[in-house]
């Protein structure tokens, strides 16, 4: 397994640079294979058939909600516009008017929203399944949906006690989604560079004047990494706030510089993680 990630497993080859052959991901009992070869891929599945009783699905098409497409040799796109139209189904809105973004910037989710305890408000709640919702639209924002980060991670912080405000900003993510169903990430053949973008907002929280942090990695042309969160500590100033962001960033630069040299994409250089300093 990988040292990286023990979710992946790796094989390589036996001869002398010891290249990375075949790839196997593993999620529960969801199983990717990757080789660089055909016959290669046969054998892999012939040594887990003869250990376990398992499913041949062919060439991945569907892998945990996401639709793989290939519309052309060396372009890979993933999507998830059939779980988000389950969505919208599940939670009501199919009448529901699109919108063409997933958040109002003027308005900002704070705790002075939350019910007061027994109120009719929390009562009303009750029967609103927020934490559901988002829970939903997290999985989304995390596998293809990177521009709804930033409004789903403002929306995690009030599940305990989620007030009609909160509900409302929720159904908009999902109404944003509706209406940009088939959006997704296109991935291409490209030169293997790691490249980093790190940013950060100070005290941007109402509640408790605490920053939050954004950053992404891009591989080549690909992105494959981006996270959004608020900071853990309260930063006194602009600077110190932007420091917290590319320390969070460098531990996710380590983290995947090793992961990719694990899958032989060896960076031979530093990575550069751009940051906003004006």
């Amino acid at each position: 397994p990988s040292a990286s990630d023990p979710c992946i497993y790796v094989k390589h080859s036996n001869l002398i640079n010891d290249v990375p052959t075949a790839y196997v991901g593993v999620y529960v009992d969801d199983i990717l294979v990757s080789a660089s070869t055909d016959g290669e891929v046969t054998e892999i599945k012939r040594l887990l058939q003869e250990r376990f009783t398992t499913t041949d699905m062919g060439p991945v098409s569907w892998y945990l909600g996401i639709h793989v497409q290939r519309p052309s040799t060396g372009i890979m796109t993933l999507s998830q516009e059939n779980y988000i139209n389950t969505l919208v189904d599940r939670f009501n809105m199919k009448d529901a008017n699109t919108v063409s973004s997933p958040m109002v910037p003027d308005v900002h989710l704070t705790k002075a929203d939350c019910p007061a305890e027994g109120s009719a408000e929390q009562l009303e709640m009750q029967s609103h399944p927020y934490r559901k919702l988002v829970c939903s639209l997290l999985y989304i924002s995390v596998c293809t949906r990177p521009e709804i980060a930033l409004p789903v991670s403002k929306l995690c912080r009030f599940l305990i006690n989620p007030g009609l405000v909160h509900w409302k900003a929720a159904k908009r993510v999902l109404r944003y989604l509706k209406g940009t169903s088939s959006f997704g990430l296109t991935y291409t053949a490209t030169k293997p560079v790691l490249m980093g973008y790190a940013d950060a907002s100070w005290g941007d929280e109402d509640n408790d004047r605490k920053s939050t942090t954004g950053f992404l990695f891009m591989h080549g042309t690909n992105l494959i990494s981006w996270s959004t969160f608020s900071q853990p500590s309260t930063a006194n100033s602009s600077s110190a706030a932007e420091y917290l962001a590319l320390s969070d960033a460098a531990r996710e630069c380590v983290w995947l510089r090793r992961l990719l040299f694990e899958l032989g994409n060896f960076q031979l250089s530093a990575t550069m993680i751009n940051e906003d300093n004006q």
